[in-house]
């Protein structure tokens, strides 16, 4: 059956007029849509497919290990710094030591150039004027004994005559041998200076030579760089030191010797070492001095009656100067007193 349809215009409306159309019968019949489900798929990275609550909370956490972190690493490099300005320090140090050393060697090494140049001036006068005394000597003796025959031989004196002949013929070979005499002397006296040379190097060569530092102390001043810095932490070591080597009988050249000073370190400077829990405690046990005490200087009641002792006053590059050439602090300040004073 065909569907019937009323289509109307709109004159057909006012006038009242309705129309009947008809549809065919083949006409297509509507056909619903399909219904369909979304399913929404997260094709962000895993690390990334988390809700902004725990992203926000997740963020907090790395914030805070981050600082962690930049705190650790600010310990490390502050100690890392400490450690560098105390190496610094140290090859500072040792470099001026050397060129104190080295400059208070020129000085001496220039004296003692000084000094030679004056002897060897002093030798020139002195060769010459002791060559002219010899002359002179020998000419006066040959006068007398040339006036000493002469008045013999007037007088007939046979004895006196014989007499005056020798001793004519001994001033004519102190005459001859005048010049060399003064060699004669100055070859001595250079004889005796040589042998004292070879002594002072035989002396020198003698010397003990200084020791090596020993590794494990290397080791441990590296690894501890509060060392020669903190005046405060160097002095307790200082201690610890002597009451172990002293009181306890620990050899310093073992491994346990120094596990024992950083024992000791650690639980007096708990702060420094990062021992928080011992820092907390409040309670820091510190070794008394010893109970061995110096006796009394008593000043001596007996009047010294002779002059005061004059003081010289030496540097540590001059002892170490004076200890490299062979000689003793006494005598290189003695010299180091008359050049002052030449």
């Amino acid at each position: 059956m065909s569907n019937e349809i009323g289509r109307t215009s709109s004159e057909d409306r006012f006038f009242g007029v309705t129309n009947t159309i008809t549809e065919p019968e083949d006409a297509p019949v509507p056909v619903q849509e399909e219904q369909i489900e979304i399913e929404v798929v997260d094709d962000r990275p895993l690390e990334d497919q988390v809700d902004d609550d725990q992203q926000s909370v997740k963020s907090i956490e790395e914030d805070v290990e981050t600082d962690k972190e930049i705190e650790s690493y600010g310990l490390k490099a502050f100690k890392r710094m400490k450690k560098l300005k105390w190496q610094y320090h140290q090859e500072r140090r040792a470099k001026e030591a050397s060129e104190r050393l080295s400059a208070e060697a020129i000085n001496h090494t220039k004296s003692l150039q000084a000094e030679n140049q004056n002897l060897l001036k002093l030798v020139a006068e002195s060769q010459q004027a002791l060559t002219e005394r010899s002359k002179h000597g020998a000419d006066a003796t040959l006068a007398i004994a040339r006036d000493n025959l002469k008045k013999a031989h007037e007088a007939g004196d046979a004895d006196g005559l014989a007499s005056a002949q020798e001793s004519l013929t001994s001033a004519q070979l102190a005459q001859a041998a005048a010049p060399g005499v003064s060699q004669d002397v100055i070859n001595n006296w250079k004889q005796q200076v040589s042998v004292s040379q070879q002594q002072q190097a035989q002396q020198q060569q003698a010397m003990p030579e200084v020791p090596e530092p020993d590794a494990m102390a290397v080791e441990w001043q590296d690894s501890n760089p509060w060392f020669g810095v903190d005046k405060e932490m160097t002095s307790f070591a200082y201690g610890v030191h002597e009451k172990l080597i002293t009181e306890e009988g620990v050899d310093p050249n073992t491994p346990a010797y120094y596990q024992l000073i950083n024992k000791r370190m650690e639980e007096v400077f708990p702060a420094h070492f990062g021992n928080n829990a011992a820092a907390s405690s409040g309670s820091v046990v510190v070794e008394t001095a010893s109970r061995r005490r110096a006796n009394p200087v008593v000043a001596s009641v007996s009047r010294n009656n002779g002059p005061a002792p004059r003081k010289l006053v030496l540097t540590s590059s001059e002892v170490a100067v004076a200890k490299r050439i062979g000689v003793t602090p006494e005598q290189y300040a003695r010299q180091k007193m008359k050049e002052e004073m030449s």
